[in-house]
Order: structure tokens, then C-alpha cells, then sequence
């Protein structure tokens, strides 16, 4: 597989475009090649001025795309040539002028011009020459198929290596293949849900206790590894992350996170491998946990023993910390199985028992007391990890809705996060 499919597409180089010419790489179901932007007449508006695309080319762009999306996903890159063999391989590579801007732009079409958005989209200019270069669009096999274009009211797919459209029997088994795939989501979740009640036995007192579960289950179904845990150890690959995330505002501070005390010690499970916290009690006030299987799903966990009778605190950091290191294993484990573009769905859990528990120490609490006696538990919504938001953006979004969750109204437009990967 080459590099152009599975490398961060903002590592991929100028080197890498060559090698695609000296390997000679033929065109197939995920691999796109056009010298030029297409054009019906003349050369398309944008090789004179840099000041406009023209219709046609926005066409044949976007129903190329929407093809890879709606079959296995793939690659379009527009300014390598095709060689002049019967079987079309990379020639040559003819740069394109102002690339970045041009990427830019069509960043912007397709938002404007397919629906369903297509849900994993990377589209970006790689200079080869001053600011003239390829123009690179990724996309993984979508969620959300079928997708059109608006242009041509046209839902294309690609067959081999041709962009054809798709019957109207076509279009819906894919629509029945999608809710299909959300109705698997569901099932992994409340799967997840039930397995993360049993964790309280590991804790002492667990009717007084609370925890949250932060599961992530890729969007689509597939057999992604054949193994985690090798030769009585995790496959490192796929192990724990070595990091640390920093909130920068007016101060710089690191988030406090549970997950770093983790074991490196690794048990099996089946399809896959389980690790937790090192403790020297049986049965520990607190208790994390960590899982990842063959098929993708990771999940983290945390649990403590909370006071009935006096509202136990949860720092923030704790839960935000938390979400973040999950996003990095995935984003771990996405290189590891060579599966950049694979989208996720996030799910966050805040189980309580008794206790009433608040976020900080000002009494804004995420459980409570239900009239019936029952405590009600705050519900997070499912959120989506692909390679359309950044690992930054996710958790500042997560931040934004634990914090509303408990009615704090907090100016946190000039805060940032940056993560830094150690074991990168």
C-alpha cells in the first residue's frame, strides 16, 4: 500500500509525489490521477488567473470524490500525468499553479456541494515548485453514503478505476447499508454500557460510587488487525500512548490525567488486550482501566468511590484529560493498522450510584436526585472523530459541553489545547 493512502496528509512531501512516478503506480479503486484540471474547452480559468475554477472542472473533482467516498475511499491527485501505456500509471507530474490556495478553495466546493457532507475529507496542495504543486484529496469510505453532487445531481461510485453512476437499486442498498452500520453502533455502545456496570466490583463501597466510560467504536465495520496482543505482550503499535496535553489561556498548565497511571503491563482479552491501574490494594477506592481489540474499539474508564452523605468533587481536568487520551490512542492505533482516514464515534458515560457528584468545588452538579429517588445522570452526545477535526478541536468541544452541562458560562474563545506525543 503506498504511503499516499495511510501517511498523515500533512506529512506527506514533494518525495513522496515522486515516488508515485518512479514506482510507476497504476490507477486502481483508490487511486486517482488527472494531469490538469478537466476542462470542456479551453484550459480551465484557474491555469491563467489563479482567480476562479471553472464549472466543469468543479464537476468532475467532486463526482471523482464522491465516487472513492461512496465505495472503499481513496485518493485524487490532480497535476500527476498519466503515462501513455495501456495501463495508466503515474507519468509525470505537472504542477499546478498556487496550489494551496486552490486546495483552499475546493475545501470550501466541497462543503458547499455534496450532500450528505462527506464526513472524512482532507483536501490539501503540496508544493513542488515555488507555490505551484499537486492538489491532494482524500476522503475515507463514508458513513453517510450515498452521497451527491449538487452540481450534477449525479451519486457516482467508483468501479476499479472508473467514476461511473450509480442505479437507483444502488442507491438504496447503500442507504439500507448506512442505517444498518448506525443500528451496529448502538448495539457496541449499549454492549460497552453494560460491561462498564460489572467495573464497579473492582472498588470498595461501589454503591457509593461514580465513574465515567469513554468508548470509541469506529464508524465502519471492519476487521482492522489480525492481532493485539503477540507473544504474551501487547503489540506496541498498539499500546498505551505516551503524551501530555497542556490548556493554554492566560496561564499554561497541564491537564491532570488518571490514564497515565496506568500499568505498562498488559493482560489478554479476547481480540484484544486489557491494562489498568497499578494499585496495592484488592479493593482501591479508585480504579482505571483501559481496553483496545482487533476490530478498533477502544475504551477508558475511571471509578471512585463517592461520599453519600457529602457531594464529592470531579476536577474538570480529570474527565477532559481523560477524553483526550482516548482520542490519542485511536490516533495510535488508526497508524498502527494503517487506517488514517477510519472516522470514530465517541461515546461518554457519567454513572452514579448514590452519591450526588459536581463538577469543581461550587456544587454544579452532574448527577441528581430524581423525584422517584433515582439519580439522573448527565448524557453527553455521541461524537465524531474523523480526520475533518482535529484531536485540539474535539476536546475543546467536549470541554464546552461539560461545562454546559453544568451551567457554567465560561469565556474560552482565546483557550487552546496542545498535545504533545511523546512516543512519537
Amino acid at each position: 500500500m503506498n504511503n499516499i493512502l495511510i501517511k498523515p496528509i500533512e506529512q506527506i512531501s514533494v518525495d513522496d509525489l515522486n515516488d508515485l512516478v518512479e514506482q510507476k503506480v497504476s490507477e486502481n479503486e483508490q487511486v486517482e490521477f488527472k494531469g490538469a484540471l478537466p476542462s470542456d474547452d479551453n484550459n480551465d480559468p484557474w491555469l491563467e488567473k489563479q482567480n476562479d475554477i471553472g464549472r466543469y472542472a468543479k464537476k468532475v473533482i467532486l463526482e471523482e470524490v464522491v465516487a472513492l467516498a461512496n465505495a472503499f475511499g481513496g485518493i485524487l491527485l490532480v497535476g500527476i500525468e498519466e503515462s501513455k501505456e495501456e495501463e495508466k500509471v503515474a507519468g509525470s507530474i505537472r504542477p499546478l499553479p498556487n496550489c494551496e490556495d486552490l486546495a483552499n478553495r475546493f475545501n470550501m466546493i466541497f462543503r458547499d456541494c455534496v450532500e450528505p457532507v462527506l464526513p472524512a475529507l482532507e483536501v490539501r496542495g503540496v508544493q513542488t515548485n515555488a507555490q505551484a504543486g499537486v492538489l491532494m484529496v482524500r476522503v475515507g469510505k463514508s458513513r453517510n453514503a450515498p452521497h451527491r453532487v449538487k452540481l450534477s445531481r449525479r451519486c457516482t461510485v467508483r468501479r476499479q478505476d472508473r467514476c461511473e453512476e450509480l442505479s437507483m437499486m444502488e442507491i438504496q442498498d447503500l442507504a439500507l447499508n448506512t442505517v444498518r452500520g448506525l443500528e451496529r453502533i448502538r448495539e457496541k455502545f449499549m454492549e460497552r454500557k453494560s460491561g462498564f456496570l460489572k467495573e464497579f466490583d473492582h472498588i470498595y463501597d461501589s454503591n457509593h460510587a461514580f465513574g465515567v466510560r469513554i468508548t470509541g467504536v469506529p464508524v465502519l465495520e471492519h476487521k482492522y488487525v489480525e492481532k493485539i496482543f503477540v507473544d504474551g505482550k501487547i503489540d506496541t503499535k498498539f499500546a498505551r500512548p505516551i503524551h501530555a496535553i497542556h490548556r493554554i489561556n492566560d496561564q499554561h498548565s497541564q491537564l491532570n490525567d488518571v490514564s497515565k497511571s496506568l500499568s505498562e503491563i498488559y493482560e489478554p482479552v479476547l481480540r484484544g488486550a486489557r491494562v489498568e491501574k497499578d494499585t496495592p490494594y484488592s479493593t482501591p477506592a479508585e480504579f482505571t482501566y483501559g481496553e483496545i481489540y482487533c476490530d478498533g474499539l477502544i475504551e477508558l474508564g475511571y471509578l471512585s468511590v463517592g461520599d453519600v452523605y457529602e457531594n464529592e468533587d470531579v476536577h474538570p481536568d480529570l474527565l477532559i484529560g481523560q477524553f483526550a487520551h482516548l482520542l490519542l490512542w485511536i490516533e495510535k492505533f488508526r497508524k498502527g493498522s494503517f487506517s488514517i482516514g477510519c472516522e470514530y464515534a465517541i461515546e461518554v458515560e457519567f454513572h452514579v450510584r448514590e452519591a450526588s457528584v459536581s463538577l469543581g468545588s461550587n456544587h454544579t452538579f452532574l448527577s441528581r436526585m430524581a423525584e422517584d429517588g433515582s439519580i439522573e445522570n448527565t448524557i453527553f452526545p455521541t461524537y465524531s472523530f474523523g480526520t475533518s477535526t482535529s484531536l485540539e478541536q474535539c476536546v475543546a468541544l467536549f470541554q464546552r459541553d461539560l461545562f454546559n452541562s453544568v451551567g457554567w458560562h465560561v469565556d474560552r474563545k482565546n483557550e487552546t489545547f496542545v498535545v504533545e506525543r511523546e512516543d512519537q
